[in-house]
């Protein structure tokens, strides 16, 4: 895979290529803030082996009530802390998102070849269905 195997680096990168497509789809406003859900979400993705080389960075404790990776809440509050995320709203059930575009996260997208950039758009798509919170 194009993005940097052994380092977060690549895990970042996608999480910030998921988070500038979201915020680029009039669809959507934010995505959920719900700890488990977003879990679940990269546990799945990791325990398939079409998006596994996506997440390989993450390490999962399956000794909890769900499937946990430290590098994720890691990954989550580096983000809160540069205001890429945000979660103004008064039950903090929500993410909101600050960017809209992201040099980062395009050279990643520019890198994956034509097969990872089809499983790509198919994780932004479980993305956007299991997180994200429409518009009304």
């Amino acid at each position: 895979m194009s993005a940097r195997a052994g380092e977060l680096g690549g895990v970042r990168r996608l999480l910030l290529a998921l988070l500038v497509d979201l915020a680029k789809d009039k669809n959507y406003v934010n995505f959920t803030g719900a700890h488990r859900r977003l879990h679940e979400f990269f546990w799945q993705l990791k325990t398939t082996p079409k998006y596994a080389p996506f997440v390989e960075d993450f390490l999962f404790d399956t000794n909890g009530n769900y499937p946990h990776a430290e590098q994720l809440d890691e990954l989550l509050q580096e983000l809160q802390l540069s205001g890429v995320l945000s979660r103004r709203n008064p039950t903090y059930r929500y993410n909101d998102i600050g960017i809209s575009t992201n040099p980062s996260a395009d050279e990643f997208k520019a890198a994956l070849s034509s097969e990872q950039l089809a499983a790509y758009n198919e994780i932004l798509h479980q993305f956007k269905e299991t997180l994200g919170v429409r518009a009304t």
